[in-house]
Formats: C-alpha cells, structure tokens, sequence
C-alpha cells in the first residue's frame, strides 16, 4: 500500500493556509507592557541587568588585553557599576535590537515563502519520497513560526551574544589606544613608602582603571600590567598629558 501524501478536505480540496504569521519579536510587545504594569520595579531590574552585562563585556574585551583575569577580581559592587566605566557600551548593547528587527523580517519573508511552497505541493498529485520530506519539514517549521516560542528565545540570544561580542570588541579598540599611548599617566605612592612606586621601564604608570579593591596599571615600554590592591595604595597623582605634535592645549576656563 502506498504512503499518503497529506490529508485532503472534503471535495478533493486541500486544508487552507494561513499565508500571515504574527511576528515573534512584535508578539512579545504587548505581553513584556503588561508584565511591567503589573510589575514597574522590572524597569529598574532590567536596567540593572543591561548595564552589568554591558559593563562586564566592556571590562572583559578591555583588560584581557592587558593579560587581566578581570572577572575573577571583581566584586559584588563591581558588578552593579559596570555599566557605568563606560557608556558606549550600552549604546553598542542596544544596537543589537535593529539587527533582531531585521532578522524578525527576514523570517517573515522565509515564512511567507515556505507558506507557498506548500500551496504547491499539496497541489500537486503523488509526491516522492524527497517531496514528502520537504512537505513534512516546511509544515513543521510553519508550526514553530507560529508558535513563535523558539525564535522569541533566538531574539534573546541575539541581544546577549552579538551585544556581549560588540561590546568586547570595543573593549580591546579601547585598550589598543591606550597602548598606543593615548592615556593619562599616574603616579604611584605606596603606604609606608616615602619613594613612589616606579615602573620597570617607563618614566610615569598608565592608567588602566580600577574596581572597590584593586587599581590597575599599565607599563608602555615593557608592556607589563600591574594589580595592586587598593588598600596598599596611599595616594595616584596624575600628571599632565603631553601635548601632540600639531595640536594646541586645551585650556578650561575657571568659572
């Protein structure tokens, strides 16, 4: 006996397809305004969340550059202001959100394109093996876009995975320019120590930055990092930048 190729309405008609499918990302809209009406502290969970993630993609891309095992030096608090050493992060998080619009398109069309292809073969007589599988697989995948569920989950991984990407890599542009000298330079004295703490080659420290517990340096000339905890570290004097060639100071006005 042979297999059935689909399933035929009454009057030798085949099952009607809907030929729209609601957008995963746009059916996620009215659900995410209801759940922050019901609960407003949300917005500033939320807001919390994207400023660690985006702060500690930031510090990740940035101080591995510089041989840092950043992430197992920071605390608690850390994380809470990560977000905040650097605002262009958010921004570079955010741009995320385009590239899941333009992705939510581009599914839509795959959608409506598979919705016809299965006009097709249903409408046609027997089918052959290879048709019935592509028959198979088109009907189960219109199913999923339907549902929405998956790809409402691959919209999440999107913002997480590309923003945590973009953020590092602007992390580790970051760090370039510092090596390339494009940083404020610092003076070091240490508790108990009356000499500053000089770097093995370069005349004055580069600043990298700093978490509640440890302030990081930078030697340029033998590109060696230094941690130091924030407790040995009685006092950081920044020194004046030097001027480049071709370009004047700049001078700030005193109100």
């Amino acid at each position: 006996m042979g297999e059935p190729t689909s399933e035929a309405a009454p009057g030798g008609e085949t099952p009607a397809i809907e030929s729209e499918a609601v957008s995963p990302l746009l059916s996620m809209l009215p659900h995410i305004r209801r759940l922050l009406h019901r609960e407003p502290a949300l917005v500033v969970t939320l807001g919390y969340m994207l400023l660690a993630v985006a702060g500690l993609a930031y510090l990740y891309g940035f101080y591995r550059r510089f041989d840092i095992p950043i992430l197992s030096l920071l605390q608690l608090s850390d994380f809470l202001v990560a977000g905040v050493v650097e605002p262009a992060a958010i921004l570079l998080m955010l741009s995320t959100l385009p590239l899941c619009w333009l992705m939510d398109r581009w599914n839509m069309q795959v959608f409506r394109r598979q919705v016809a292809s299965i006009g097709v073969l249903r409408a046609r007589g027997p089918l052959s093996w290879f048709q019935r599988k592509r028959l198979a697989y088109l009907e189960s995948h219109v199913a999923r876009v339907r549902h929405g569920g998956q790809l409402q989950l691959a919209y999440l991984f999107v913002v997480v995975a590309y923003g945590w990407m973009f953020v590092s890599i602007y992390g580790g542009h970051r760090a370039a320019a510092i090596k390339s000298g494009e940083a404020q330079e610092v003076v070091v004295w240490l508790n108990g120590e009356s000499a500053r703490l000089h770097p093995p080659k370069a005349v004055n420290w580069t600043y990298l930055g700093a978490t509640g517990s440890y302030l990081f340096l930078y030697d340029r000339q033998a590109q060696q990092a230094e941690v130091l905890p924030v407790n040995a570290v009685a006092r950081v004097e920044p020194q004046p930048s030097p001027v480049k060639a071709g370009k004047t100071p700049l001078v700030v006005p005193i109100p």
